[in-house]
């Protein structure tokens, strides 16, 4: 049973390597990656690189829908609004349950996508770490099974070093 679980065709990628200003970033599938920086900057060049690849992609965020679609004017983006509005395709930030399942029903809709998880200091104005930190682990878990990828952007500034180290537990970190 597990042997089923784990195999792959071999057509499946295992990296996606993206052309960055300064470099690249290698990127494996079924990993979690923690982008900290101060601004969003470096978050937004691996996204749109991301988009342009033709990525699917699932975008969580607190800016409005239209905004992304003004950003990233891709069809092959699908993204949610943190608000406390009710209306479609928008998360309550107070609900990490609803914020983990648009995710991955998006990721087990779509082997091989990417998500990116941009609010993470939002949802903690509403949640407990504790609660964040398992919504995170289970989202790893996701990740891993559907060999999709996470990006994380957090501002290192909007949380203390030991709640970035359990994060890291599960991730890895992009400067």
């Amino acid at each position: 049973m597990a042997a089923d679980a784990c195999s792959r065709s071999s057509s499946r990628i295992s990296n996606v390597t993206v052309p960055l200003e300064k470099g690249s970033l290698t990127l494996d599938y079924g990993m979690t990656y923690i982008i900290t920086h101060e601004s969003m900057e470096v978050a937004m060049e691996i996204i749109t690189k991301l988009s342009t690849m033709g990525e699917d992609m699932i975008y969580v965020s607190r800016m409005h829908p239209c905004q992304v679609l003004d950003r990233w004017p891709f069809g092959n983006m699908k993204n949610y609004w943190l608000t406390q509005r009710a209306g479609p395709g928008n998360v309550s930030p107070d609900q990490p349950s609803a914020v983990k399942g648009v995710i991955e029903s998006f990721l087990r809709s779509k082997n091989g996508a990417v998500a990116i998880l941009d609010g993470f200091e939002h949802l903690s104005v509403y949640n407990d770490f504790h609660v964040l930190n398992v919504m995170f682990e289970e989202l790893n878990d996701v990740v891993m099974e559907t060999r999709s990828i996470l990006l994380m952007p957090i501002d290192p500034r909007s949380l203390d070093e030991r709640s970035i180290a359990k994060l890291r537990r599960f991730a890895e970190l992009v400067l």
